[in-house]
């Protein structure tokens, strides 16, 4: 961002640093070192094709604006498009922006060589003129933020987030005659060995460990989901490269960064009004972020007086064009470039994640894990029908992969592992509790809570203990703090294998895991 008093100009592009070294050369300013700026990126964890999704240029001696420049995926259509960005000090740090295709006078650059009917250069626009307000100027601009109230329709984006919402579940409908049969506990196994909680994953499969999503929602949940299907997690594991922080139905999600064109644009709706809506507060989120991450109230404060304005931002995950960054203290935004992938391909690749991970299942809890109406999410299910058979559930008509038919009715022994899966969403603790996923008794820490125990303490303990195949206790975390409840007496042997599973916690958090045990 420019300083105190200072002009930013910002330019959407398809190649940032290309433009951004010939602009620095038509004007005179120092030529900029990519390979220096690209270097930057690596070392704050951006992928290779994020590297050239942003670049800036800026005049050491502070005199001449800053310029920075975007890249966007959609080719020009209309008039050359710049944003003038000016900075004032203020306690409130109220950034003021102005959008125009021509702005006021002041600097005036011709490109030696170049006429106005030629097409070349890194952009192949047709006008050769910037006009730039004088960077000293210290004159009151118009306040953006009441501009883009106006002109985010929250109307629609209201109609949106009730379409999400609206999804119910309901019973499970009736089974096709025919089907193949299988019972929770076949599901239960099943749902293990596919999300790799029978056996952990190598060292950096972080693409298999997190193949189906991983919810953030509690501190550092999806950590501890890391954890629970991949060995050597230490407590930076979260940030690899190769994972991206990103909303899917306005929850914190850490997905593979190969597949954030699916967790994105594949759960983006369909109706054009809302698709609209939801691009035009994405792009002027972005104008906000100015190519930098901030925090989300920061950027709820461009749109004053619209408290609604930081919830809906979280549905702008759908858009691509917006990441996060949650470190589970602050919440952060992150400027994004959208994936290059076509949105039915992507819609249709993330239900094919869901019902990998979570078959067999209903179009309906596609449409509730995913955050898309069911309408969509009937279209999406339909798309792949052909990858699609139905099984009965003891009763229940659900889908699975028809690849994963035999694998689910094979006679395959109970895992014999021992995990901690964190409360906040672990993916296998999001469908079916009461059925695939047992619940705790109802006199779970009665006699904790008679012996003077904190009823916070209990009401903490959300995560749930799988020793070999089958959930029996609960357990809860603060800090290095681990409190394990069980839900029936074990063998000491069992017991031993609990205790030693919970030590290993010391990988991704850092520190020797203090165990207590809730009775």
């Amino acid at each position: 961002m420019p300083g105190p008093g200072r002009l930013q100009v910002t330019f959407d592009c398809a190649d940032p640093a290309a433009l951004g070294v010939f602009w620095a050369e038509a004007l005179g300013y120092p030529r900029p070192d990519v390979d220096a700026w690209h270097h930057l990126l690596r070392s704050q964890g951006r992928s290779e094709p994020e590297l050239n999704a942003t670049f800036a240029i800026a005049d050491p001696e502070g005199r001449r604006p800053r310029l920075f420049l975007q890249r966007v995926p959609e080719a020009k259509v209309a008039k050359n498009r710049c944003t003038s960005t000016s900075r004032r000090q203020h306690p409130s740090r109220v950034t003021t922006r102005t959008r125009s295709t021509r702005m006021s006078s002041g600097l005036s650059v011709r490109v030696p060589g170049w006429s106005s009917s030629r097409r070349t250069g890194p952009t192949s626009w047709s006008s050769r003129t910037l006009r730039a307000a004088n960077s000293a100027s210290t004159e009151p601009r118009a306040n953006s933020a009441q501009r883009n109230v106006r002109r985010v329709r929250w109307d629609v984006l209201a109609g949106y987030a009730a379409s999400v919402r609206a999804v119910r579940l309901g019973q499970d409908p009736p089974p096709e005659p025919g089907v193949p049969e299988v019972g929770w506990d076949q599901v239960a196994a099943y749902r293990q060995r596919v999300s790799h909680l029978d056996a952990r994953l190598a060292p950096g499969a972080f693409d298999q460990a997190a193949y189906g999503g991983l919810q953030d929602t509690q501190p550092r949940a999806a950590l501890m989901a890391l954890h629970a299907r991949m060995a050597d997690v230490g407590p930076s594991s979260w940030e690899d490269p190769s994972l991206a922080q990103i909303w899917l139905r306005w929850a914190d999600y850490v997905v593979p960064r190969s597949a954030i064109g699916p967790f994105t644009l594949g759960a983006a709706p369909r109706d054009r009004r809302y698709r609209h809506a939801l691009d035009e507060f994405a792009d002027l989120v972005l104008d906000t972020l100015a190519g930098e991450r901030r925090s989300r109230r920061e950027v709820a404060a461009a749109f004053p007086d619209r408290p609604e304005a930081v919830t809906l931002m979280r549905c702008l995950g759908v858009t691509g064009k917006v990441h996060i960054r949650w470190d589970a203290s602050s919440s952060e935004v992150v400027p994004a470039t959208p994936a290059d992938i076509d949105p039915e391909d992507a819609r249709v690749q993330l239900a094919r994640r869901f019902v990998h991970w979570s078959g067999p299942a209903t179009v309906l809890q596609f449409a509730k894990w995913a955050g898309v109406s069911a309408d969509d999410a009937k279209l999406t299910w339909a798309g792949m029908r052909d990858e699609l058979a139905p099984v009965s559930v003891e009763g229940a008509g659900r889908w699975i992969l028809g690849v994963h038919v035999p694998a689910i009715r094979a006679e395959n022994p109970p895992p014999g592992s021992v995990r901690f899966l964190p409360g906040g969403g672990d993916p296998y603790l999001q469908l079916d509790r009461g059925t695939a996923v047992a619940e705790p008794p109802a006199d779970l820490g009665h006699r904790y809570l008679a012996a003077g125990g904190s009823r916070s303490v209990l009401n903490g303990l959300t995560g749930r203990l799988l020793l070999d195949g089958k959930v029996v206790g609960s357990w809860g975390r603060a800090a290095a703090s681990l409190r394990i409840a069980l839900w029936t007496s074990l063998p000491a042997a069992s017991v031993k294998r609990v205790l030693a599973e919970a030590l290993t916690m010391r990988g991704p958090l850092g520190a020797e895991p203090r165990i207590t045990w809730v009775e």
